[in-house]
């Protein structure tokens, strides 16, 4: 026998180990990177709707000087909480990598955090898009039409 040989099932059970470890590591990579995707997305759509709120509004201020808004609880509902909004993707990172990385690994709940971060970042671009074209939607009171 050679020195420092150990024998065929050492390096055959290292070889495995190492194989099992990499498809692990790399479900959770594959794991983490659509989880990362979503978060990316939805702090995109938090960044879109602050800059297009604040543009809008400069906008309508200017185009409309001395009008008020027309009066909708969703527009104050996103100018009161457009910048609160950041919070959730982070929220979402924590909770997908306490899913992905902690012992009770949980596809379906790591599913749910990563569709519920893509639904609430398209919720989030339409309900400020719904909320500025509401506004160019005209309405005829007192003999002429507003717009």
């Amino acid at each position: 026998m050679r020195r420092g040989y150990i024998g065929w099932r050492v390096p055959l059970a290292v070889l495995v180990s190492a194989a099992v470890g990499g498809v692990i590591a790399k479900t959770r990579s594959i794991e983490f990177v659509r989880l990362l995707g979503a978060v990316i997305v939805g702090l995109l759509a938090c960044w879109f709707v602050v800059d297009f709120d604040s543009s809008a509004s400069a906008r309508f201020r200017f185009d409309h000087p001395g009008e008020h808004l027309t009066g909708t609880n969703l527009g104050e509902f996103v100018n009161n909480y457009k910048n609160y909004a950041y919070a959730i993707p982070v929220l979402g990172l924590l909770v997908g990598c306490i899913f992905i990385w902690l012992p009770p690994r949980s596809k379906v709940l790591l599913e749910l955090v990563v569709q519920a971060l893509w639904i609430l970042a398209f919720m989030w671009v339409c309900t400020v898009l719904i909320d500025w074209e509401w506004q160019n939607v005209p309405f005829f009171s007192a003999m002429h039409w507003h717009y």
